[in-house]
């Protein structure tokens, strides 16, 4: 089982590449407002996520709401990965 800060590691991975101000994230700095982070960001995100993690995200959990802080994402992958 992946620990908690390889999970974070990785998503900090995944968001630096999808946004473009994606440098220096904080686990729970708010993407939306603080960095720009559009809907389109937030389904690549969780796209890759999904990818990266072999998990599935619901889709009544798919929503913008699940990527607007790394540790709201990190939570759903900890408590959803195989």
């Amino acid at each position: 089982m992946m620990k908690r800060e390889e999970i974070t590691a990785k998503i900090k991975e995944i968001i630096g590449e999808v946004i473009e101000n994606g440098q220096n994230l904080q686990e729970t700095e708010d993407l939306i407002e603080n960095r720009g982070l559009r809907s389109i960001d937030a389904i690549r995100i969780i796209v890759m996520a999904e990818d990266m993690f072999q998990i599935e995200v619901k889709d009544e959990d798919l929503s913008i709401e699940l990527v607007r802080t790394i540790e709201h994402l990190t939570n759903y992958v900890e408590m959803n990965i195989i």
